[in-house]
Parts: C-alpha cells; sequence; structure tokens
C-alpha cells in the first residue's frame, strides 16, 4: 500500500487524490503511526488501488467517477432501497431527474407534475415528487424532490447545493458549505 503525508494548514485539509496507472484508487484518511508517519502528527493519504467504494471524513467524501457521458462525470448514486445508479453530475440540472424504471424501482411518490426548461430551450411536463431517501458517499437525503424524465438520470443541484464540489479526473469531492 502506497503512503504519503497530508498536511493540514489551519481548518482547510490539502487534498490529493491519486489514481494508481493500473486502476481507479480512492484516497482515505488515516491516523499515522510510527511507521508510516515519522514522529510527525501528520495525517496520512492511504491509497486502495481499484477501490469503487465513495471514501468519506467529518469534512468531505469523495465520490468515484464511474465513467464519463460527453465528458460529464458519472457517479454511483444509492436510493433508499439500496438500488444503486449510475448518474450524471450534471451542475447545471437545477433538480434532480431519474428514468420512470427507476421510478418504479425505489419508491418514487408524485406530488405534482413540473414544467422544466431543457438545455437546447424546450420546455417539457413532468411528474415531479419525492423518493423517500437518496446516498452519495456519505451524504444521505430524505423525502428527496426529483422529477421523472425519460432521459439519461441526472443528480442535479437540489443534491449538491449544500455542498462545494471538485471535479477532478476520476473523483468528485463534496465538502459541506459552512
Amino acid at each position: 500500500m502506497k503512503k504519503c503525508a497530508l498536511k493540514i494548514h489551519g481548518s482547510a485539509i490539502a487534498l490529493a487524490v491519486i489514481l494508481m496507472a493500473a486502476g481507479t484508487a480512492a484516497a482515505a484518511l488515516t491516523p499515522p503511526t510510527s511507521q508510516t508517519a515519522g514522529t510527525s502528527r501528520e495525517p496520512v493519504l492511504t491509497i486502495r488501488p481499484r477501490s469503487l467504494i465513495a471514501q468519506r471524513n467529518s469534512n468531505w467524501f469523495i465520490a468515484p467517477i464511474v465513467k464519463r457521458e460527453g465528458g460529464i462525470p458519472v457517479i454511483q448514486v444509492t436510493f433508499n432501497n439500496g438500488e444503486r445508479y449510475p448518474m450524471m453530475v450534471d451542475t447545471g440540472a437545477s433538480i434532480t431527474t431519474i428514468t420512470p424504471e427507476m421510478a418504479r424501482v425505489v419508491g418514487f411518490r408524485q406530488t405534482g407534475t413540473a414544467n422544466l426548461t431543457l438545455a437546447h430551450g424546450g420546455m417539457i411536463k413532468a411528474p415531479a415528487g419525492i423518493v423517500p431517501s437518496i446516498r452519495v458517499g456519505g451524504a444521505v437525503m430524505t423525502n428527496f424532490d426529483v422529477v421523472v424524465i425519460d432521459s439519461s438520470p441526472l443528480l442535479g443541484q437540489n443534491f449538491y447545493r449544500s455542498f462545494n464540489m471538485t471535479i477532478r479526473e476520476k473523483a468528485v469531492i463534496f465538502r459541506p458549505r459552512q
């Protein structure tokens, strides 16, 4: 296992996501030991090759990018019943969208209809409602608003508006806003 020191500056943690050429890797903070960090009190960034589990500490979490569609990152999102779906992290989407198939499986409850303006300027009406819960890494939101459309599922601003996001080559890093 490769290790490297990670320095803390005030309350901000300088985060480095290191990806090995052999495959996807995720980062997690571990306490220093005398073997890994000498006598310093610096936390150590531990690299676990090929880990596809979202990593988290109390200040941030990492969602590995499983693929890209047209350059847009796609991450795994878990719904209340444990069903996992790949969803695009769309910084231009104001609300999260799911497919009709996903709606049937994850317990979608329609509460109304939404008028949506699409990226190309067109407008559509779509069923709007809630799902019991949605989870990305360590963040869980309950009674979560979604819209059902027959298109690629999008993780929208109503999920990540509570976070500062950094999109890296192989991972999306979420930090709660203060």
